[in-house]
């Protein structure tokens, strides 16, 4: 990613409702952005279709995918590695598919610290009676992340970084931050009865 690559990482998690019924949640992400562009979900078991479904939409929803240069990411498990579902990456981005090393989530730990978010974030519902109550919270946890200042993106927002407002956002609050401090020095200068002789080179490296 530091070369100016952008990476498509996709895995599956496990839910289940109320009535012990097991559905996979499918998210894609866009790393560097770690943006969110899609949560599919299929029933009992993931296959390859499943994936592929999951994977065609988030592509849909990629902005100037011409103009990106993405790797797609996934660990080994039997859907990700299915020979449809790595044909269609290839075919539509024109690139590799990569995978981690067996036994070793940390080699997708955007993707995993995202799941860990969808499952415990604070607003998620305490049970889902329904596959519809699932589908609904994946709706709103896309639009939660997209919109949150992540720590991994210096508190700048997914949305915000794929949008390539980052540096710019973290530069105007440095300056803030920088007029702030200045501010602050000004407030206790005026509380201290120091000579003007002082005062006036106290003043003279605030300005600077």
């Amino acid at each position: 990613m530091n070369n100016g690559f952008s990476l498509l990482c996709y895995d599956a998690t496990l839910f289940t409702t109320s009535s012990r019924l097991k559905v996979w949640a499918l998210p894609v992400i866009l790393l560097p952005s770690r943006f969110l562009l899609y949560i599919g979900y299929t029933v009992h078991s993931v296959s390859g279709i499943d994936l592929e479904n999951t994977v065609s939409t988030a592509l849909s929803l990629l902005p100037n995918l011409s103009a990106l240069n993405i790797i797609a990411h996934s660990d080994r498990g039997s859907p990700m590695k299915a020979k449809s579902v790595k044909t269609l990456i290839q075919k539509t981005l024109n690139a590799p598919v990569h995978y981690g090393r067996p036994h070793n989530p940390d080699d997708e730990a955007w993707i995993e610290a995202l799941i860990k978010n969808l499952k415990y974030h604070r607003d998620v519902p305490d049970s889902f009676n329904t596959i519809a109550d699932l589908t609904d919270w994946f709706s709103k946890f896309t639009d939660i992340y997209n919109n949150e200042p992540h720590s991994a993106l210096s508190y700048v927002s997914p949305y915000h970084a794929l949008l390539g407002l980052k540096d710019s956002i973290l530069s105007r609050r440095k300056t803030n931050l920088a007029n702030a401090k200045k501010n602050r020095y000004k407030v206790w200068l005026n509380n201290q009865p120091s000579c003007l002789c002082q005062r006036s080179l106290i003043e003279s490296l605030i300005s600077n």
